[in-house]
This record gives C-alpha cells, structure tokens and sequence, in this order.
C-alpha cells in the first residue's frame, strides 16, 4: 500500500530531489526507488535484530545483503607475462 507515512514509500522530498536531476530514464528512475526502499527495509530489519539481541546477526546480515563491489586485479598474466595494472 502506498501512501506519505508507509516506512518503504520513499517520502516526498526524495522524489522530488529525484526528478529535478536531469536525464533520469524511468528504468533508472525505478531502480534508484527499488534500491532506496531495499535500503530503508535493511535498516529496519538490522535496528529489529539490534534491538533484541541479535548484536552479532545485524552485521552478517548487512555484509550478505550490500557486498562490497568486486574489485579488479591489480595484475594479470598473460601468455606467461605478469602486467601490473594501474589504478
């Protein structure tokens, strides 16, 4: 159900920040909205299990739902050659 007070309705101020950015495509529109609530669940799922003594579970579920971005390998071989790559 949407509606001003829903906790994963994104609230008016972020929508409106939202459409006054410049050449947003509805696909990028709708992916920006899907991550913000994702994130607004995430944060109330984490303060549950905080506020009832699942200190420990809070950062494992944290780490499992927002993995850090892969990162490229600093180098890479090839046909027997080492290149470093630069960052």
């Amino acid at each position: 159900m949407i509606s001003d007070d829903h906790p994963i309705t994104p609230p008016l101020w972020v929508i409106d920040a939202r459409f006054d950015e410049t050449d947003n495509s509805c696909y990028d529109d709708a992916k920006f909205f899907a991550r913000w609530g994702a994130d607004e669940q995430l944060g109330v799922c984490l303060k549950w299990l905080q506020d009832h003594g699942y200190d420990l579970a809070a950062p494992e579920l944290k780490k499992h739902c927002r993995p850090a971005k892969p990162q490229p390998p600093k180098t890479v071989v090839v046909d027997g050659h080492t290149y470093h790559l630069a960052e």
